[in-house]
């Protein structure tokens, strides 16, 4: 009669299948499917657990204050590439409708940020902490640099990045996904280095939790 609870991880590059294979419409079934792969590698660990021998319980949040891409002279293009997809001429934001799709998402959110005035989002890392675990909360969707980050300079012998906790502020990419320019890059709100500043302010927390 024990009752489980599943808390997603860094996940903001990750999906559920294989692009490379044909796509498998979304149903509740798939959903289920996947929760049963999850549940079977949980019960494969389950006899090997052994206690901490900790006790306590601590918690704290922290504000951060994120760079957003607001940018006043890309204002003009990013409203052309909108007006563009508005008339069905996406051939003429690129070629390749993917990158059109790519750019149209960040000249969105350039156009939300400059007319809402945004040079910065102000949000909270937090973590709970007990019997020598600890639960790193990131308020939107962390990539997977973000939870191996806060694993490996946790001072708690194990850390569990947690995504989207008290927030829902987009994708938070890694410098090497700026590079690359992919999608989650291009539609977030924020600048680069934002992943490796919660990283940083996430470190500070957890140190205090201690």
């Amino acid at each position: 009669d024990a009752h489980c609870v599943f808390i997603n991880g860094a996940e903001g590059q990750m999906i559920p299948g294989d692009k490379r294979m044909p796509k498998i419409p979304a149903s509740h079934q798939k959903a289920i499917d996947i929760g049963n792969g999850i549940a079977d590698v949980a019960l494969t660990l389950f006899d090997k657990t052994v206690s901490t021998n900790a006790v306590g319980l601590s918690f704290g949040q922290k504000s951060v204050d994120l760079k957003t891409k607001r940018d006043s002279n890309r204002f003009p293009e990013a409203q052309r590439i909108i007006q563009l997809h508005a008339e069905g001429k996406d051939e003429e934001i690129h070629p390749f409708r993917k990158q059109a799709m790519y750019m149209l998402a960040e000249s969105r959110q350039i156009v939300r940020l400059e007319k809402a005035d945004q040079d910065y989002i102000s949000t909270f890392v937090s973590a709970v902490a007990f019997c020598g675990f600890a639960l790193a909360g990131i308020p939107g969707e962390p990539f997977n640099g973000i939870g191996l980050g806060l694993k490996e300079n946790s001072p708690f012998a194990v850390t569990l990045p947690c995504c989207l906790v008290n927030g829902c502020s987009g994708y938070f990419p890694m410098q090497d996904a700026y590079d690359e320019g992919g999608y989650e890059a291009r539609s977030s709100r924020y600048k680069a280095g934002v992943a490796e500043q919660i990283v940083a302010e996430g470190i500070q927390l957890l140190n205090e939790l201690r």
